[in-house]
């Protein structure tokens, strides 16, 4: 897996999750939370991975 794919997957959560928000499929409890888990957990673990990405 190469870094523009770890960035491919970033912004695709991110269409995901603004679509989900426009159509009111999620509320805003659920949005934030959603929110914190990608901040905490799903960036930072995108980011270690990348360390290990060969050139």
């Amino acid at each position: 897996m190469n870094i523009i794919s770890l960035q491919i997957e970033i912004f695709i959560l991110i269409f995901v999750g603004y679509v989900l928000s426009k159509f009111q499929v999620i509320d805003i409890r659920l949005r934030k939370g959603l929110s914190n888990l990608v901040l905490k957990v799903v960036l930072p673990a995108s980011i270690i991975q990348s360390l290990f990405v060969v050139i």
